[in-house]
Parts: structure tokens; C-alpha cells; sequence
């Protein structure tokens, strides 16, 4: 699955393989990817256990992406475990994994430069430390790369999928001239940006405050780049790119528990409102 697909609002009279419509097995496996993608952060990425903080990813900005017929939860466990795969050192299987995530969504490839500074700042020789930011992140792009030339092969256009999102009028922006005009909006469409910039800026004190460790820079500056990258383009729907921010908030695990409670508690209260417009069709 490339890109974000629309929703789909009727099932399919077509049968899958399995007997399930397109649209039951679109969402079971969104469902699936989601639950390994928690399961993941749980026990790959979690040091101290803390549930408000799984709480808090499961409901991140955008949530309600992971649930419904679109490739949010795939990219995001995939963009996880070359995380969890990257502070083990395992760079080639760290590859493969971005690999996929750039394979499943059109801001996946941003795992691939994450990668390739990661593995230039482990211990090690130049040439040591350069192989394996080739190989971290040259296997991550050859996902992205795999793409073009599927819909080469397919559709004699390499770059079928920029020419299609053509007609959006995706030109570069300043970042910030966007959160102003997601504030001026006045709606909970503008306060889930407002509150993942807070988010960040919140998550990168405490960071700074306690001492900034290797890990913790690994998920800020993943969460930071999957953030600012959609901010850079106009009419981009804000709404369902920041749900891959999910990175950052594995930090939370590390945050006192009413902190961690508190901005579950205000994630949770606009997960919903953001639902209840996508399923009005108000949001894609």
C-alpha cells in the first residue's frame, strides 16, 4: 500500500481469497499492525513499563489512521522495529525493516536518514561507521526505490504517484507559517498540531533536563523528522501524518506517571472529535 488511500465507506461485493470483503481485511490488518506495533514499543522499546505512556501511543495524533483502511499502523510498527533494531546495532535487519516502512507509505523513507546518522555516531572506525550508515540507510531508500520501479514495470511512469499528488499543489512552505494557519483554524483539526509541536517541545526539555541519552535522541529526532517533514508542504493533510510522531512519544515511558496521565488524558480527548471526522468524511 502506497500513499493514503480513502477511505472505503461501502464493502466491496468482491470476495478476497480468505472469503473477507477488501474492506473487512483492510481493517483487520490495520488492527493487526497495530497491536504488534503496542506490543513492540512494550517490550522492544519501554524501559520502565509505563502504561499510561502505552496508553498515550495508542493513542497518538491521528490515531484513528491506525484503525481504519489505511497503511498508518503498517509503516509505523515497521518504522518501530527499525528503531528497536538500531539501538541492538542490527543494522542490516534495521535496513530491511525501513525498507518496508519507506515500501508503505509516501513519509516511510524518512526512517532511512534517521537510520544513516544513528549508525555514523556508534563506536567505531570511519570506514566502520560509513558502512553501516550505507547499509542501514541505503536498505531503507531501496524501499522507496523498489516502489518507482514497481510502478515503472506497472504503469510505465516512475513516478506515477508524485504526478498523481500533482494536482494538490504540494509546494514547500514555511513550517511555521503552517502551524500559524493550523492555529488560526480554530478547530480540533488545528489543536492536535498545536498539541504535537507542544509535545515536542515538552518531550526535548526533558530530554535536555535529565541529560540527553543516545536512545532518547534516537526517538525525538525520529518523531522530529516525521513531524517537521509534512510541515514543509502545502495541503498536506496534517491530521494523518502526524500519527507516525509516535516515536517521541515512547519518551513519556521515562516521564513521571501524572505527566504520562495527563497527556494521555488529552490525547484521548481529541482522538475522539478527530474520529468522529473521519468517519463524516471530513477528514481523508
Amino acid at each position: 500500500m502506497r500513499g493514503g488511500c480513502p477511505a472505503i465507506r461501502r464493502s466491496s461485493p468482491l470476495p478476497s481469497v480468505s472469503g473477507a470483503t477488501p474492506l473487512v481485511a483492510g481493517v483487520a490488518i490495520s488492527a493487526g499492525f497495530e497491536i504488534a506495533l503496542l506490543v513492540l514499543l512494550w517490550n522492544g522499546l519501554f524501559e520502565r513499563k509505563s502504561f499510561f505512556a502505552l496508553l498515550a501511543c495508542a493513542l497518538a495524533p491521528g490515531a484513528v489512521y491506525f484503525h481504519a483502511v489505511f497503511p498508518i499502523s503498517l509503516c509505523a510498527f515497521f518504522v518501530a522495529l527499525s528503531l528497536w533494531l538500531l539501538l541492538r546495532d542490527r543494522f542490516a535487519l534495521a535496513g530491511l525493516s525501513g525498507a518496508a516502512a519507506a515500501a508503505s507509505y509516501s513519509t516511510g523513507f524518512l526512517i532511512a536518514p534517521v537510520a544513516a546518522v544513528w549508525a555514523l555516531s556508534r563506536p567505531g572506525s570511519v570506514v566502520q561507521r560509513v558502512g553501516r550508515a550505507v547499509v542501514a540507510g541505503g536498505l531503507s531508500t531501496a524501499g522507496l526505490v523498489a516502489v518507482f520501479a514497481w510502478q515503472q514495470a506497472k504503469l510505465g511512469a516512475w513516478d506515477a504517484f508524485l504526478r498523481v499528488q500533482a494536482k494538490y499543489d504540494h509546494r514547500i512552505v514555511s513550517p511555521f507559517s503552517r502551524i500559524v494557519a493550523q492555529a488560526e483554524r480554530g478547530d480540533v483539526v488545528g489543536a492536535e498540531t498545536l498539541l504535537v509541536a507542544a509535545l515536542f517541545v515538552a518531550l526535548a526539555i526533558f530530554c535536555v533536563w535529565r541529560g540527553p541519552r543516545g536512545r532518547d535522541l534516537l526517538l525525538l529526532g525520529c518523531g522530529a523528522v516525521f513531524w517537521l517533514f509534512p510541515l514543509f508542504f502545502k495541503n498536506v493533510e496534517l491530521a494523518r501524518s502526524e500519527a507516525l510522531f509516535v516515536p517521541a512519544l515512547v519518551l513519556l515511558d521515562d516521564a513521571p506517571v501524572p505527566v504520562a496521565a495527563c497527556a494521555s488524558a488529552v490525547l484521548g480527548a481529541l482522538a475522539w472529535p478527530i474520529a468522529q471526522l473521519f468517519y463524516r468524511g471530513v477528514l481523508v
